[in-house]
């Protein structure tokens, strides 16, 4: 192996264990050095881009919020005819995302969608993921709103998350909380720390424990204001 090789294999490994945020690429990993402080870390940008599949509009959150805290048994049937019913959706479009809404809606029982600020719903597909969905706040200014993911918070990255938010009664400073990620060594870099928190801060503090799923939760920036927000996984 020559000399050269072997510097870069060394660069590599310091890269996948200087932090254990775990950022996806679809593509080409991209390592960036921080020279001020010389800290490495992984910044992999997924270059795959989510956009509206469609918008439930009017009180869509509230409407499908009642039916899963209300429905004896939720179904993806009774999902698409209530899409239908409401005026949400065609029938097509409706038989399309019904699945995904139902998977999504029976994961968090409490707050079937805590991860949507808005009345209505901007239901996002990934480009290279046809036919599976996930949920996003709509933005009036920005209607067909796409969003690329920043990084992916694992299953145990998140219910640290979850717990600091549960010590502290669903209230945690958002300096507080960067410093919590980084001494918990969720990331190693600050401004990563504080797009994360700015993803969280979009939702409730004390509905955050209904995400602590046990599986990966997104962290997502707009391509058109640059905000972050949180997204679960399509389906």
């Amino acid at each position: 192996m020559s000399k050269k090789i072997k510097i870069l294999s060394a660069l590599a490994c310091g890269v996948l264990l200087s932090s254990s945020l775990s950022f996806t690429n679809v593509q080409a990993a991209e390592v960036k050095i921080n020279s001020q402080n010389k800290i490495m870390r992984r910044a992999i940008i997924n270059k795959d881009v989510y956009s509206p599949y469609c918008i439930l509009k009017g009180d869509a959150r509230e409407i499908l919020t009642k039916y899963f805290k209300n429905a004896d048994s939720p179904s993806v049937t009774g999902v698409r005819d209530l899409l239908v019913r409401e005026n949400l959706a065609s029938r097509t479009v409706a038989n399309n995302i019904a699945y995904s809404l139902y998977s999504l809606g029976t994961q968090c029982k409490n707050k079937p969608f805590v991860e949507v600020f808005s009345s209505e719903i901007s239901v996002l597909q990934p480009g290279k993921q046809e036919g599976a969905f996930t949920v996003g706040t709509y933005n009036k200014e920005y209607p067909m709103e796409t969003f690329s993911v920043y990084a992916v918070l694992t299953a145990d990255e998140f219910k640290c998350i979850a717990d600091i938010y549960e010590k502290k009664d669903g209230f945690v400073d958002r300096d507080e909380l960067a410093q919590y990620l980084i001494n918990n060594n969720i990331t190693s870099d600050f401004n990563v720390a504080n797009n994360i928190v700015a993803a969280l801060y979009t939702c409730y503090g004390d509905e955050i424990g209904e995400l602590d799923l046990g599986e990966n939760i997104l962290v997502m920036q707009s391509n058109d204001t640059g905000l972050y927000y949180l997204a679960r996984l399509p389906r």
